[in-house]
């Protein structure tokens, strides 16, 4: 179990023994051996999202129109699993010059926990220089220019930062053999990775997912898995100097109310709004939450961190303490109201509207909440 303290810091229940410490520290350093040689297999420079099933469709339809809205033009391959994506869903995606990727025909078929996809994703896409996007992220300036950043020419990946950090009595400082180091957690809403630099940490980092029922014991889904893949093997990558602001509104007694992590370029601008906590399939489309962004002052020591539930029906973050707010509309312009515009269009689409209905069926169906009729 997780709990984000107030102080910043992840901590878990979880205590190892040394002797299953050394186990799993044995173990990995032996899958490392067995990596084979990258090969010359992959090409190119392109975007990676995973977005099976109705809420992550509906954020990586948003997701695409802001790649388009800032003038992307990178390839880009939305990967899915099985039936999470209709025919005529991934029709509609290809005509818009997307390709579609189903985990099953690279050998894919169990799945312990939907975080373990996205290295996957990364490992088996047909390029080799990737910025995976997480569906429910959203692109304020044209990502094409991240590739040609001198940290990650120099490192072969770029991380960015996540608001906790990870407790020094967690037991994976030992598991990977490293001495603690009082430092932010990755938040991987977006990476930047070079694969035929980082091969074996890309692996490596693999692993970690596909033995989820050890080490998301240890770390929070799929997130750390990169941060600490990295750190295994000694290697270098380039983390984000900015911690994320938060973004988020006012609500009627002027309370703050965060609902995206706000990411910065390596120069220290916003371009990434991380929609993690109120995404667009259930967002209204009259709904204005994109108004404030909040911050930590530079050099503050005066912080604490909220996450709780608030009357709107959402998980919301307030960061408290040494902060400071901005105006999002004076910093970046009714980008929102776009937003808002290509969410009707989309909710308008039929086979958009089908495929809503087809999942929700078949959610509640296998939920068991389908009556028996007794």
């Amino acid at each position: 179990m997780n709990t984000f303290n107030r102080d910043g810091f992840r901590t878990i229940e979880l205590e190892l023994q040394e002797n299953e410490i050394k186990r799993m520290r044995t173990h990995w350093r032996k899958f490392v051996k067995s990596i084979p040689s990258y090969e010359e297999i992959y090409a190119g420079k392109g975007i990676v999202i995973c977005a099976g099933g109705f809420s992550y469709l509906t954020c990586c339809l948003m997701l695409l129109k802001s790649l388009k809205d800032v003038g992307c033009n990178l390839p880009v391959e939305v990967w899915h699993l099985g039936g999470e994506l209709s025919h005529e869903i991934k029709k509609e995606l290809k005509d818009q010059g997307v390709t579609c990727k189903d985990f099953l025909d690279y050998g894919i078929s169990e799945v312990t926990s939907g975080y373990m996809l996205k290295p996957l994703a990364i490992k088996f896409s047909s390029f080799k220089e990737v910025l995976y996007l997480d569906a429910d992220n959203f692109c304020l300036i044209n990502p094409e220019q991240l590739f040609a950043e001198s940290q990650y020419l120099q490192k072969g990946a770029i991380f960015w930062p996540d608001y906790w950090k990870t407790h020094e009595d967690n037991p994976i400082w030992k598991i990977i053999d490293k001495e603690y180091r009082y430092e932010n957690e990755q938040e991987s809403g977006q990476i930047l990775i070079n694969k035929e630099k980082c091969w074996k940490e890309l692996n490596l980092c693999v692993y970690f997912n596909e033995h989820s029922d050890l080490y998301y014991h240890l770390v929070l889904g799929d997130k750390d898995t990169f941060r600490f893949a990295w750190k295994a093997l000694g290697s270098e990558y380039f983390m984000i100097g900015y911690e994320p602001s938060c973004c988020g509104y006012l609500d009627n007694s002027n309370n703050f109310k965060g609902i995206s992590m706000a990411q910065y370029s390596p120069n220290g601008n916003i371009i990434f709004l991380h929609r993690n906590l109120l995404k667009w399939d259930v967002t209204q489309t009259s709904e204005n939450v994109w108004t404030t962004v909040k911050k930590f002052q530079d050099n503050s020591s005066n912080r604490s961190y909220e996450i709780s539930f608030c009357q709107n029906g959402h998980v919301y973050m307030d960061l408290h303490g040494d902060t400071e707010e901005q105006s999002f509309i004076e910093s970046f312009g009714d980008i929102e109201g776009s937003c808002l515009s290509h969410l009707a269009q989309i909710r308008q689409n039929d086979n958009y509207r089908a495929f809503s209905l087809d999942s929700w069926i078949f959610k509640q169906r296998f939920a068991g909440k389908a009556s028996s009729g007794y």
